[in-house]
């Protein structure tokens, strides 16, 4: 009878450390590009750019706060993985914020130009269509970003800031 117990002890501990919880809702980085991506999408970077047409300069700060695994979200608005919260602050001539908007990210290497999506999200919903925008990193601390179909000559160039 002890042998039988034991045996039934020992094959529920293999039948136990075989499973694991489900990856439906997290989905993997797949790529290591990707992966570096979202190590440097963490802290708060100010980007900016100058309009000589209209003699305005553009600011936003972007306060980027990652996901320990990125999830899956299902929204009025679309399925996306989502890879963090980032607070986006809009700036008028350098020094009055006109806005404060807090986002799901979601980031799209798929195909080149690379995308980086903001879902504005309030008490855990997303209330609003995606702001999709062109991202090119230069190094792990710059990046220029703009919306997604507009020409380079919109880029605002973003920094980390310490």
């Amino acid at each position: 009878m002890k042998k039988i117990f034991f045996a039934l002890a020992l094959s529920s501990l293999f039948v136990l450390s075989g499973c694991s919880e489900t990856q439906e809702d997290s989905p993997e980085l797949t790529t290591e590009y990707e992966y570096n991506i979202r190590k440097a999408l963490n802290g708060t970077f100010h980007g900016e750019r100058f309009s000589t047409s209209t003699n305005v300069r553009e600011n936003e700060d972007i306060r980027f706060e990652p996901f320990d695994r990125p999830r899956k979200e299902v929204s009025g608005f679309g399925t996306f993985t989502a890879y963090g919260i980032a607070v986006l602050t809009q700036y008028l001539n350098d020094n009055t914020p006109t806005g404060e908007t807090t986002c799901l990210y979601s980031l799209n290497t798929g195909s080149e130009p690379f995308t980086l999506s903001f879902y504005p999200y309030r008490e855990g919903q997303v209330v609003s269509r995606e702001d999709r925008r062109t991202i090119e990193f230069e190094t792990p601390d710059l990046f220029c970003m703009r919306r997604y179909g507009t020409t380079p000559e919109n880029n605002l160039t973003y920094t980390r800031q310490k």
